[in-house]
């Protein structure tokens, strides 16, 4: 083979390596601002979801049962991972709104139903996708305790209990 055809292989070779490295680059930094993306089109959703189905702090379960918003608000919340959020104040949003979103996920699937002690293991069920892991509602308000040791959850926590 002819020298400069052997060198030309070898600058081909690096200039493929260089151009995978910078496509890596760039998957990365897209996915990192997916990422942010995600959790900010999340809370954007689920403040359009109370808008349209909570009146008087009352869900209206027969209507959202019939929309397929909170399915998808679903999907975007189980998409986000502990490193998509951004400081203490949005991941504490990001809880309490999935964990709320979660809750009414499952009575919408179970509706009609009275009350949530109607339905077995209702929060005991690991079946929320929370940070990338299947958990029960009890385990991710556990979680929340945990992680935020916030007086505050605790007083809420045992006045609903």
């Amino acid at each position: 083979m002819p020298y400069f055809v052997s060198v030309f292989i070898e600058l081909f070779k690096v200039l493929v390596m260089k151009a995978y490295r910078l496509l890596g680059m760039v998957l990365v930094l897209m996915t990192s601002n997916y990422s942010a993306q995600s959790v900010e089109e999340f809370q954007k959703g689920y403040g359009e979801l109370l808008k349209k189905y909570v009146l008087d702090g009352r869900v209206d379960y027969q209507a959202l049962k019939a929309d397929n918003m909170i399915q998808a608000l679903v999907e975007k919340a189980q998409a986000v991972r502990a490193n998509d959020v951004k400081g203490m104040d949005q991941e504490k949003a990001f809880f309490i709104n999935a964990y709320n979103l979660f809750v009414m996920h499952k009575i919408v699937e179970a509706y009609p139903l009275g009350s949530v002690k109607e339905k077995a293991n209702f929060f005991d069920q690991k079946d929320c996708a929370f940070y990338g892991e299947k958990k029960s509602l009890n385990q991710i308000e556990k979680w929340g305790l945990e992680h935020f040791n916030d007086v505050m959850w605790h007083k809420l926590r045992s006045n609903t209990k």
